[in-house]
């Protein structure tokens, strides 16, 4: 309940959102209703009688502590994340995924069908001409990054769920990112995704690659990136070619971060980002940027360290599928803000692993059952 309506809304209705009344019941769900729903699925089925004192108080800290950062920084999707990995504990986190998968499958087909047909009849009001001239089409959506991402986000779950990966999935999912890059020119969508491909065939065609002795790569990637991206900004205003030459290359989003920093700063807590990217006409696509001025110190610092303690647990379990895909997830992320929402990024999902135990171990049972042996 309140889930589907939001992802339903969020996969296909910002395309169309012209309707004043469906604008307004989209705000109210995911804002209000949404959250509420989440509430009364964990009053009713989180036990926190049963629950060990200390993890109590633990979790009573975490809550208390996201909904200041909230508070402050305006934005609800941190607080929405937290309810969501308190709400599963009974859910399993496959079955959403493949609920995620067919109905985003189904919605693409349907988004794609109807692109087809104004096509067709002649309607080329749904592109964009970028800086080079050449066209690029929106399928609908405001700019043509994203319906690509939604692409991507389903491309994560799939590599997540196929217990094999041959060179069928490949040449499938290829031809897909390579017709979507063809009308709409999303770079990010079209590498990160082919690259993303070809790491998960290769860690299936190798027998499930263990990728233990790079473990300290992988558990620090959250925060390797936050720190580059800092470094791209701070340094920018130098005189250094080779991060303007970046910025190019990123589509000017070094320079956006740039006057974003140098206007609002770092904070304790964050600051109205939204509000002042608006009132401004500034587009700020890098996650890490956005976390840590538009939420602030404190939330980057737990995020730094949930990032590591969720990569080295994956790690402890073998779980390479996983990690490959989330690395990924944060590549895309530097041009993407969009994976902080959890109606759109079902991988976070994954962070349940830390307040459950049984979690990773149903999990397990579920999706690598054929291959139990290897995790016994």
């Amino acid at each position: 309940m309140s889930f589907i309506p939001v992802f339903l809304l969020m996969f296909w209705g910002e395309s169309r959102i012209d309707d004043e009344i469906i604008a307004v019941f989209y705000t109210f769900y995911k804002y209000i209703l949404g959250p509420l729903f989440l509430l009364i699925v964990i009053i009713l089925n989180v036990d926190f009688k049963k629950a060990k004192v200390k993890n109590r108080l633990v979790l009573i800290f975490i809550g208390g502590l996201l909904f200041i950062i909230s508070f402050f920084s305006k934005n609800i999707s941190i607080l929405n994340i937290f309810l969501f990995l308190l709400a599963i504990k009974n859910v399993k986190i496959s079955n959403v995924m493949r609920m995620k998968l067919f109905l985003g499958g189904l919605l693409s087909l349907i988004i794609i069908g109807n692109f087809i047909l104004d096509i067709s009849y002649g309607d080329y009001s749904l592109y964009i001409l970028d800086s080079k001239g050449d066209i690029r089409y929106t399928f609908g959506y405001e700019h043509p990054n994203n319906f690509p991402m939604r692409i991507f986000s389903l491309l994560c779950i799939y590599c997540i769920l196929r217990k094999k990966f041959n060179i069928l999935d490949v040449i499938f999912c290829f031809g897909i990112l390579y017709l979507i890059y063809e009308y709409t020119i999303s770079r990010t969508t079209f590498i990160v995704g082919s690259l993303l491909l070809m790491s998960i065939y290769f860690y299936h065609k190798c027998n499930y690659l263990n990728l233990y002795r790079i473990s300290f790569l992988y558990n620090h990637t959250f925060l390797i990136f936050l720190l580059l991206s800092i470094f791209l900004v701070y340094f920018y205003s130098g005189e250094y070619s080779l991060i303007y030459e970046i910025n190019t290359l990123l589509s000017g989003r070094v320079s956006m971060g740039d006057i974003v920093l140098n206007s609002m700063g770092i904070t304790l807590w964050g600051n109205d980002i939204e509000k002042f990217l608006i009132e401004n006409q500034i587009v700020l696509d890098n996650l890490y940027l956005y976390i840590i001025l538009g939420t602030g110190i404190v939330f980057t610092s737990l995020s730094v360290m949930v990032s590591y303690k969720l990569f080295s647990l994956l790690g402890k379990h073998k779980l390479y599928k996983e990690i490959i895909v989330l690395v990924f997830v944060l590549i895309y992320s530097l041009s993407e803000k969009t994976f902080l929402d959890i109606y759109f990024n079902l991988t976070l999902f994954l962070f349940s692993f830390l307040l459950y135990e049984n979690k990773i171990s149903e999990y397990k049972n579920e999706n690598y059952l054929i291959h139990r042996a290897e995790y016994e």
